[in-house]
C-alpha cells in the first residue's frame, strides 16, 4: 500500500506531536524528515518543512478529519484565557 503525506511539519516537535495522535485513534503513521543527515537542518528543496507525517492510502481522509479536529483544538487552547493560580505563602 502506498504512502500520502497529510501533514508538512514545520519542526521536529509537530511531527511527532501529529503522528502519535494518529496512531493514538488507530492509524498507522510515519514521519519522512527532510533534514540533511549530520547538519540537523531541512533540505530547502523541500519547501522548508522539516517533513512530512505520512499514512496509507486507505486511512487519508480520517487522518486528515483528526488533524484538522486537533489543530482547531489548539486554537482554541491559544485564544484561551490564562487561569488565575493562587499565590505561594
Amino acid at each position: 500500500m502506498a504512502l500520502v503525506s497529510v501533514y508538512r511539519a514545520a519542526d521536529e516537535f509537530s511531527a511527532l506531536t501529529i503522528r502519535d495522535m494518529l496512531r493514538e485513534n488507530g492509524i498507522g503513521a510515519m514521519i519522512r524528515s527532510h533534514q540533511i543527515p549530520g547538519y540537523g537542518i531541512p533540505d530547502m528543496r523541500s519547501g522548508g518543512s522539516w517533513g512530512e507525517v505520512q499514512v496509507e492510502e486507505q486511512d487519508v481522509n480520517r487522518a486528515q478529519e483528526l488533524i484538522g479536529a486537533f489543530r482547531g483544538t489548539l486554537g482554541e487552547l491559544a485564544e484561551a484565557q490564562p487561569i488565575d493560580m493562587p499565590e505561594e505563602e
